[in-house]
């Protein structure tokens, strides 16, 4: 049985739909500026050309 008490705290933990597309659009910048990253700052943070690519190929909705 769903109680109000349940559903107010179901809705609590959900995030609106204004916060999620603002969050997918930081992701999707995110992984364009990864895109245009050069090798020697690609390694600085661990990451080689093709994961590089990987990443950023990725839709902002996939995590």
């Amino acid at each position: 049985m769903t109680t109000l008490a349940n559903t107010t705290r179901i809705a609590a933990t959900r995030p609106s739909v204004a916060s999620l597309l603002a969050f997918w659009i930081a992701r999707q910048r995110q992984r364009r500026q990864l895109a245009r990253l050069e090798g020697h700052l690609l390694d600085d943070i661990g990451l080689d050309a093709p994961a590089a690519r990987r990443e950023a190929a990725k839709p902002a909705w996939l995590d």
